[in-house]
């Protein structure tokens, strides 16, 4: 790898930028030095030739009348006009020297050095070996006769001197300019490589997981702001990390064609695109966050559906499993069901002959537990859903006052309290009266384990005509439902009661009966305080006991509700 492609952008815009000024500085000094030179030159070659024939059309008059004095004076005022005249000579038709200027003698070389051909000033450039001289001769003539000629040197050391400081300004001013270049290209590049830096950032970001920072800057006014269009419901609205000529499907009536990111096209007439639309790096920047939130949102999208897919994979694993608990269940029902009735009814016959009191306490305890384990396999039937389902059409809440009357008098003596607050606007349901009794029973029953000193229950209905169906809320004062045991609760043979009191099929079975018949049950734990305050102003302690909610459909539609008996 070249040093060059090691350098940082910011060092590659300012060495780039100091090597364009330099070379342009230097062929500008080259150039305005040879224009600069060449204009003194021009200039002091027109001062010469002026002095020179000037000093020729006053030496006329002297020379006719062979006036050395004046001539004396006229070059002796040559001398005076400035430093660079190094001396003035006039000659005659026949180049002898009339008049000089040198106080040492006159070097009779020079005369040959510049001869007048075309009766025109003739200037030619010498050297003393000390410096350099433009040398001008102009002939001294009287109505096209020649009289003979004047001759002035001037010294291009004034000349050299003036380029030299020409030169050295023209030097000064590049050297400035370069500075100047280089402080502002090292802005300028600082400037592009910052946000550059921040789309190297993002970038970063992103491969890390963080799709919420933004490259691109805010925008002062928004599309809803400059257009004033006040519609909330459009995808734009409110947006501020992604500009609305990235949305597909936006309410502007004249823009609100085409997909993104092609829709950009379309906007460009646009007084918000026209506001909002930067250079190259702010577009790569407003990409980058439409890529960042899109991404986002495709993975929040690949989220949600792998969550409901494991939902589905989970739902199709507890259905199969309890398709095969079922199966299992009710074989082993069957299989014991038999020698089971054998037992109970041999120790019932046997307490009848029983020789003593211990052996007939013995046998009742036999035909206690005989019972117990008749109710198990009457439970495992139920779960395996072989019992036979009779479907009739039938009050929810009928139903449910039905078995709190069953139950009403035994809980009472428990300190148990029932609170209803059914909807008299129910309609029927088609329903299987008998297991949907069984449903409330053992709702009931657990709402009594789980109050062993007294409490109350609530039984709530309403109708749900939007849902098309009929909600029940069955909720107690007692202790509640572990959150960890929540998802548990309907699995069979799950139980937190204490071993003997219960066989963990109760709420599978319940769960089974609803599902046979299209609806929904689900538990909640602490209950919705506003289960309580919804149904009841008589300031029920309820604490943090737990409600379970059952749904079912309204299969069978009835015009007039059924009449509701009294609350007990």
């Amino acid at each position: 790898m070249s040093l060059l492609s090691r350098l940082s952008l910011s060092a590659k815009i300012g060495l780039g930028t100091t090597l364009i000024v330099i070379l342009i500085a230097t062929l500008s000094a080259i150039a305005t030095s040879r224009m600069a030179a060449d204009a003194l030159v021009r200039e002091n070659k027109k001062r010469g030739t002026a002095l020179a024939e000037n000093l020729a059309a006053r030496s006329v008059e002297a020379m006719l009348a062979s006036n050395l004095l004046d001539l004396k004076n006229l070059v002796d005022e040559l001398r005076d006009v400035g430093d660079d005249v190094l001396y003035a000579f006039v000659l005659d038709n026949e180049d002898q020297v009339l008049m000089h200027t040198f106080p040492k003698g006159f070097p009779t070389d020079l005369v040959k050095a510049n001869r007048i051909s075309n009766g025109r000033t003739r200037i030619v450039l010498l050297a003393d070996g000390r410096q350099r001289i433009y040398d001008f001769a102009s002939p001294v003539t009287l109505e096209g006769s020649r009289l003979g000629a004047v001759r002035v040197g001037l010294s291009c050391s004034p000349i050299q001197d003036e380029v030299r400081r020409l030169v050295f300004a023209i030097a000064v001013v590049s050297v400035g300019a370069l500075i100047l270049a280089v402080f502002l290209s090292t802005l300028f590049g600082r400037r592009v490589t910052k946000r550059l830096a921040r789309l190297r950032k993002q970038a970063e970001e992103m491969v890390k997981g963080n799709l919420n920072i933004q490259a691109g800057p805010l925008l002062a006014k928004n599309c809803w702001e400059i257009m004033n269009c006040g519609r909330t419901n459009c995808p734009a609205y409110g947006q501020t990390h992604r500009r609305c000529w990235l949305f597909s499907g936006t309410l502007c009536s004249a823009h609100s064609q085409g997909e993104a990111p092609e829709k950009g096209d379309l906007c460009s007439s646009c007084p918000v695109f026209r506001n909002n639309a930067g250079d190259e790096i702010q577009d790569l920047a407003e990409t980058f966050d439409f890529m960042a939130l899109t991404i986002k949102t495709q993975i929040e999208d690949l989220k949600r559906a792998k969550k409901h897919l494991r939902s589905q994979q989970e739902q199709l694993i507890q259905a199969q499993k309890m398709e095969s608990l079922g199966k299992l269940a009710g074989g082993v029902a069957h299989e014991i069901n038999t020698p089971l009735g054998i037992i109970l009814g041999y120790a019932q016959i046997l307490q009848e002959e029983a020789a003593s009191k211990q052996m007939f306490e013995d046998l009742k305890i036999i035909e206690k537990q005989a019972k117990v384990c008749r109710k198990i396999v009457a439970d495992l039937l139920g779960f395996s859903r072989q019992a036979v389902n009779s479907r009739e059409a039938m009050s929810v809440n009928e139903s449910i006052m039905e078995s709190i009357r069953l139950v009403q008098h035994t809980f009472g003596l428990d300190k148990i309290e029932f609170i209803t607050d059914l909807d008299r606007d129910t309609p029927v349901i088609s329903g299987d009266p008998e297991r949907l009794k069984q449903v409330w029973l053992n709702l009931f029953s657990n709402a009594l384990d789980a109050m062993p000193n007294g409490g109350t229950i609530l039984v709530r209905t309403r109708l749900d005509p939007e849902a098309d169906k009929v909600v029940t809320w069955i909720a107690d004062t007692g202790s509640g439902i572990a959150k960890e045991d929540l998802t548990n609760i309907f699995d069979p043979f799950f139980t937190t009661k204490a071993a003997g009191k219960g066989t963990g099929l109760g709420l599978s079975v319940s769960f089974g009966i609803i599902e046979d018949h299209g609806g929904e049950i689900r538990a909640e734990s602490p209950a919705p305080p506003d289960i309580w305050t919804r149904s009841t102003d008589r300031g029920v302690g309820h604490g943090g006991g737990a409600v379970f909610i059952v749904d079912l459909p309204l299969d069978h539609r009835h015009k007039d509700p059924t009449p509701q008996k009294d609350n007990p």
